[in-house]
């Protein structure tokens, strides 16, 4: 068998056989190039969009247990403001309150209270912008020695509302060696109207 021969016999066969085989020839090009070409570039877009959105959804779920972190430390601040909140005074009406309190701490630590009254309060948050409160100075003179001045002012640092020791003057008392003549400014804090 030669090529001659071969080439004889594809001349002999039926023309229709032939005009079938390049019209399926013809659309399996087609279909490769219109079809088949086409739906595989749709399928790797859509892959990378479906890697994408993968990648959204990841990073949308790291977020939420972020939220979750932030919601669950927010409560916590909330309850430890609530408690630091209470130790607040609430209203001017706790003031006479306080006032027997700190008198009553006087009398525990064996100092004299002579006069406690209140000054007019101050507003914190336009002097030192600490927030919501009102800062409530009482004048306290009193007679002690100071071993009880000690126990006293540590009865009102470490009392249940929030107040300190602002400044302390200790004059002598020529009457009584033991008990000196004390000036004491305690701070005390008042929640504001918008606190």
């Amino acid at each position: 068998m030669n090529i001659e021969s071969i080439l004889e016999s594809f001349k002999g066969q039926d023309k229709k056989t032939a005009r079938y085989a390049v019209i399926a020839g013809a659309i399996l090009v087609v279909d490769i190039l219109f079809v088949a070409s086409p739906q595989v570039m749709d399928l790797l877009s859509v892959s990378r969009q479906a890697s994408l959105t993968s990648l959204q959804i990841n990073s949308a779920n790291a977020e939420m247990r972020k939220l979750d972190f932030y919601k669950k430390t927010l409560e916590e601040s909330n309850k430890k403001f609530s408690w630091q909140k209470d130790r607040l005074l609430s209203h001017e009406g706790d003031i006479p309150d306080l006032l027997e309190s700190i008198a009553a701490m006087a009398r525990e630590s064996g100092v004299k209270i002579i006069s406690i009254k209140p000054i007019a309060a101050r507003d914190r948050t336009k002097d030192a912008g600490s927030g919501p409160c009102r800062d409530i100075p009482i004048l306290i003179n009193a007679k002690a020695g100071y071993h009880e001045l000690g126990v006293f002012a540590s009865r009102v640092e470490n009392a249940g509302k929030f107040m300190k020791i602002a400044d302390i003057h200790i004059t002598s008392n020529k009457a009584s060696v033991r008990k000196h003549d004390i000036e004491l400014l305690v701070s005390a804090f008042l929640l504001s109207n918008g606190g």
